[in-house]
């Protein structure tokens, strides 16, 4: 594998490591101190960065460059674990009472760590489509989910195995430790600092590319429609970043065969997946399973269980095609 791809790897499980953190261990260790399961269903409404970033991803596009908007993403990330690392805003054991936690602060602290969270996302998946040709496409979006899901293994499973003999600050030291390299690795590696920052300047075309990096799309189809993009691009020459953005992505959706149904078909899917896998490790400790034991079944074998599927369906369709 070549230092591009583990780069690319390491920033992608840099990703996953926020959701393992709010989809298993946050959840598990808020309840261990007493919070409602309805207080940690409207945590969920701290994902909205997720839901709106489709909005200011022209801005990440096409301000700044795509390596800086991953160190302002990551130096953020930094901060917030540091700030749960210090102990006031969390508990400092899974024995403190419910009183000992500061909800207000907690939720102000998980919007950014989302919103920050979010605008990596945006910046890798550009430096990806910037650093990989047409044909690295597939590997690379294995690498995406690959990394997305180890990271989760790490932000999840890891920590809730480690939270039952560590106290819960002590945890985000090494949550800190991580983006602290991060940090530096973003100013110290060639394989970022080499991406030109005009290349993939028009926000259109990031977007085509992005939309053919997750459903690795035919190539003769990423050609047509680019070309009808940029008919669109001249006819409508004063539309601003986000409209030109929100109109090339839909029209990628429209021209690709099948694009309607599969994106039901993921809807219906996550929707599910989500509902029954966030509710699991919840349950499991309700009835009376510890702390080690619900991040070792749903946090790690769980989710290397799911990464082996990810890297047995890239061979599957690798020899198919």
């Amino acid at each position: 594998m070549s230092w591009t791809f583990l780069v690319l790897l390491f920033l992608y499980i840099l990703e996953g490591i926020p959701y393992g953190l709010q989809s298993r261990f946050l959840p598990l260790m808020l309840r261990s101190q007493g919070v409602s399961l309805t207080a940690l269903g409207f945590y969920k409404v701290l994902y909205i960065p997720w839901l709106f970033k489709s909005l200011y991803a022209p801005l990440v596009d096409t301000r700044l460059t795509k390596r800086l908007w991953l160190l302002i993403s990551l130096a953020g990330l930094l901060s917030i674990s540091v700030t749960f690392s210090t102990g006031q805003i969390l508990p400092q054991s899974s024995g403190d009472s419910f009183h000992d936690i500061s909800l207000v602060p907690l939720a102000c602290c998980l919007f950014l760590y989302n919103f920050f969270a979010a605008t990596q996302d945006i910046a890798v998946d550009g430096l990806a489509l910037l650093v990989l040709s047409f044909n690295q496409l597939s590997a690379g979006n294995t690498i995406q989910v690959v990394g997305y899901k180890l990271g989760a293994v790490l932000g999840g499973g890891v920590l809730t195995s480690l939270a039952s003999c560590i106290p819960f600050s002590q945890l985000f030291w090494i949550v800190s430790a991580i983006y602290a390299v991060a940090v530096i690795l973003c100013f110290r590696s060639e394989a970022l600092r080499s991406v030109d920052p005009d290349y993939f300047e028009e926000v259109y075309l990031g977007s085509e590319l992005a939309f053919s990096l997750f459903f690795t799309l035919d190539k003769s189809n990423t050609e047509s429609t680019q070309k009808c993009d940029d008919q669109e691009e001249r006819s409508n020459p004063r539309d601003p970043p986000t409209v030109s953005y929100v109109r090339a992505l839909m029209a990628s959706v429209a021209k690709s065969p099948g694009s309607r149904s599969l994106l039901i078909l993921l809807l219906i899917y996550k929707l599910g997946e989500q509902g029954a896998m966030n509710m699991l490790p919840l349950l499991l400790f309700d009835r009376g399973a510890s702390l080690a034991k619900v991040g070792f079944w749903t946090g790690l074998l769980g989710q290397f269980v799911s990464v082996a599927g990810s890297t047995a369906g890239y061979q599957f369709l690798n020899r198919k095609r």
